[in-house]
């Protein structure tokens, strides 16, 4: 929340502290990988400080500023995540959800009708769905791959992980706010060395665009700010 707050990319370091952030436009299978025992980044049984987690999820975090003309609700957000082999789509919306200011922060913009002029109003303890807000700071929705398993078992990260590579698993998230479709959705890459060979590092991302999936959102307006090396959904 901190990072999306006050728009920062990296916050920590993921190597040495599970609560590090870090945006990313490339991932590696022990990212997307949540399990029912410890592991971390696709290692079973990790070493402290990461003896206590159980995987990893990708989340795709939301920053939703208004221009102070025109407002919106938790109920008017719709989010989705597609992956290019389908098993990690997850589409739905934030109605029924609070303002609960650890995963979602919302503000009001205030009679100025802008944001930090001194009279927002901050909603981070548990307002309904139905609060009227100018911008929403959101951890994001997210998901993983399950391996199976109940007790610390490696092979079975690993066969799974041999499968993301396999597959070359593409993973899209996006939402759509009062009808409003970002047209800056985020796209993450599986890391192997040819997309360095391919351009990767210079944003040539012509390789991939035929894994773009398609938006499941209805035909909206768009905001004109695509952000990232990905082409975005098509409207359809």
């Amino acid at each position: 929340m901190n990072a999306l707050q006050n728009g920062l990319s990296v916050v920590g370091d993921r190597e040495t502290d599970p609560t590090a952030y870090s945006a990313l436009v490339r991932y590696f299978p022990g990212d997307v990988m949540v399990t029912s025992f410890s592991s971390w980044r696709g290692i079973s049984e990790p070493p402290a400080p990461f003896n206590g987690e159980y995987g990893n999820r990708m989340h795709f975090g939301l920053v939703a500023l208004g221009d102070g003309l025109e407002w919106f609700t938790l109920a008017n957000v719709q989010f989705a995540i597609l992956s290019s082999d389908g098993q990690l789509n997850y589409i739905g919306s934030l109605v029924g959800t609070t303002l609960n200011g650890t995963t979602r922060v919302g503000v009001n913009y205030g009679p100025d009708r802008v944001l930090g002029g001194g009279d927002d109003i901050v909603y981070n303890s548990g307002e309904s769905d139905s609060t009227v807000l100018d911008a929403l700071y959101y951890v994001g929705v997210g998901n993983g791959y399950w391996p199976g398993g109940t007790t610390p078992d490696q092979a079975i990260l690993d066969e799974t992980a041999e499968y993301i590579r396999t597959e070359n698993i593409i993973i899209s998230g996006g939402y759509s706010v009062n009808g409003y479709q970002n047209s800056g959705t985020t796209t993450v890459v599986l890391w192997t060395p040819d997309i360095f060979r391919d351009g990767f590092e210079t944003g040539d991302m012509s390789r991939w665009t035929g894994a773009v999936m398609e938006s499941p959102f209805a035909p909206g307006r768009v905001i004109p700010e695509p952000k990232g090396f990905m082409p975005t959904w098509p409207s359809q």
